[in-house]
C-alpha cells in the first residue's frame, strides 16, 4: 500500500534570503583608492579587537538585581550566561544583559543577576566564584531593573588590522567614513556562509512563535537580511539618506520617531544629521512607513520573494522596530602599528564595528575569526 509524499513544510520565502554582502556600502561610497591592495586581517588574536560597552545607565547601588562589569577572553556572551546559570543554579531567563559581544575579542560588557544568588551569608559578592567561569569582575553593584537587550548606549572599540596598509589612502576614506555609511547588520549576524540565516530560514518557516533566546535571536536574523535588502535598494536609488514621502524618522540623538510629510523640509534636517532615516525590523507592532516610503518598503519584500501579510501574520513576528539607515562612527583614529594599524572609534548600539571596517578596506578585509573557524558563531555577533 502506497502512502502520500508528506507535505513539504511550509515556506516563509520563495527564495534563500540574500545574506551578507558588501557590495552596498561600495555603491554607497564615492570612488576612492584601496587602502590595502593585498588581505587585511581583522581579528587575528584576540588582543586584535577589544569592545568596551558604554552602558546607558549605571547601577542606582540598591535593589534585588546584581550589576557585574565583566572582562572576558575568547568568551561569548551566551557561553558566559550558561556558566553562570549552572554556577548558580539560575534560569538563562534570570540573566540579563544588554548587547551580545563576539568571542574572540576582549569584551568589557556589564550583567545582571538576581543578587540574592551571588551573595554569601556573610553580604558579600562571591566574585570568585563568578571568575571561576574565566571572566574578571571590573565593578558590581545592586540596581532595581534586570538588564535587558539594548539597555547601552553603544560600544568603543579598539581594532588592530595586519597587512600591507595605504595609511594616505587610509586617512582619505576615514573621512568619508565618518561623513556617515550604511547602517547595515554585519557578516557576524548571519553567520560564516549564511550559516546562521539558513537556519533561521528553517526556524520561521515552521510558522510558530519564538520560545528561546535562540529562536528569537533566528527572527533577528531574518529581519536583519530584509532591513539589510531595503537598505542596499535605498542606496540604488539613492535616498538611503534623504527622507521619502511616508518615511519614520527619528529625531536625533533622541529617537524619537515622526513620519515624513515633507521632504524638503526634513532632507535639510536629515542634512544637517538633525534627523535620520529608518528601515523596517519588520513585525506585527511595528509603526509602518506610509505612502512613497511603504511603496518602496513592500517593494523590497516582494523582489525577496516575502509577503508583507505573511509576516503581519506570522507568530514569531509579533514585535518590530525601526533601525536608522545612517551610522556614523564617532572619534575615528588610526596610528600605524608594526605589520598594519591600529583603529579606535566608538558606535551606537546595533552597529557593526565589521561595517566600519568593510567600508574603510573594501574587499581586501578578512575576518580571520571565520576563516579559522568555521563553526557557527551567530550567537556571538556583537550588538
Amino acid at each position: 500500500m502506497s502512502t502520500a509524499p508528506a507535505s513539504p513544510p511550509p515556506t516563509f520565502a520563495s527564495a534563500p534570503l540574500p545574506g551578507w554582502s558588501g557590495a552596498a556600502l561600495d555603491r554607497a561610497l564615492p570612488d576612492l583608492a584601496p587602502a590595502a591592495r593585498s588581505p587585511v586581517r581583522f581579528r587575528g588574536s584576540v588582543e586584535d579587537f577589544v569592545v568596551d560597552e558604554l552602558p546607558a545607565y549605571l547601577p542606582c547601588g540598591e535593589g534585588e538585581h546584581l550589576y557585574l562589569r565583566v572582562e572576558k577572553r575568547e568568551l561569548s556572551t551566551n557561553a558566559l550566561v550558561r556558566g553562570l546559570c549552572a554556577r548558580f543554579r539560575l534560569r538563562e531567563v534570570d540573566v540579563g544583559y544588554a548587547g551580545r559581544k563576539d568571542e574572540r575579542a576582549i569584551a568589557r560588557q556589564w550583567l545582571s543577576v538576581p543578587a540574592r544568588a551571588l551573595i554569601d551569608e556573610l553580604g558579600a559578592v562571591r566574585i570568585a566564584d563568578v571568575e571561576a567561569l574565566g571572566v574578571r569582575v571590573l565593578e558590581h553593584g545592586r540596581h532595581k531593573n534586570k538588564l535587558r537587550l539594548g539597555h547601552l548606549r553603544g560600544n568603543a572599540f579598539t581594532v588592530r588590522l595586519v597587512g600591507d596598509v595605504d595609511e594616505g589612502a587610509l586617512l582619505a576614506r576615514l573621512a568619508v567614513v565618518a561623513e556617515g555609511i550604511p547602517n547595515l547588520f554585519g557578516a557576524q549576524r548571519f553567520g560564516p556562509g549564511d550559516v546562521s540565516l539558513r537556519q533561521a530560514e528553517r526556524f520561521v518557516g515552521r510558522v510558530q512563535r519564538a520560545r528561546s533566546r535562540k529562536e528569537t535571536f533566528w527572527v533577528s536574523v531574518v529581519q536583519s537580511a530584509i532591513f539589510n535588502a531595503w537598505l542596499a535598494d535605498r542606496v540604488d536609488d539613492g535616498s538611503w539618506r534623504t527622507p521619502l514621502d511616508g518615511d519614520i524618522l527619528w529625531k536625533l540623538p533622541s529617537g524619537a520617531p515622526f513620519e515624513c510629510t515633507d521632504p524638503a523640509v526634513d532632507g535639510a534636517r536629515a542634512a544637517a544629521r538633525e534627523v535620520v532615516v529608518t528601515g523596517a525590523l519588520p513585525g506585527a507592532t511595528l509603526r509602518s512607513a506610509q505612502r512613497e516610503a511603504l511603496t518602496r518598503e513592500s517593494r523590497s519584500l516582494v523582489r525577496l520573494g516575502v509577503d508583507p501579510e505573511a509576516i503581519r501574520a506570522h507568530p514569531a513576528f509579533d514585535g518590530g522596530a525601526r533601525r536608522p539607515a545612517v551610522l556614523w562612527p564617532d572619534d575615528l583614529q588610526v596610528t600605524p602599528a608594526e605589520g598594519g594599524v591600529n583603529l579606535t572609534f566608538s558606535l551606537a548600539k546595533g552597529a557593526f564595528a565589521s561595517v566600519v571596517l568593510r567600508a574603510l578596506f573594501g574587499a581586501a578585509l578578512e575576518d580571520a575569526a571565520f576563516a579559522d573557524d568555521p563553526a557557527d558563531m551567530s550567537l556571538h555577533a556583537g550588538r
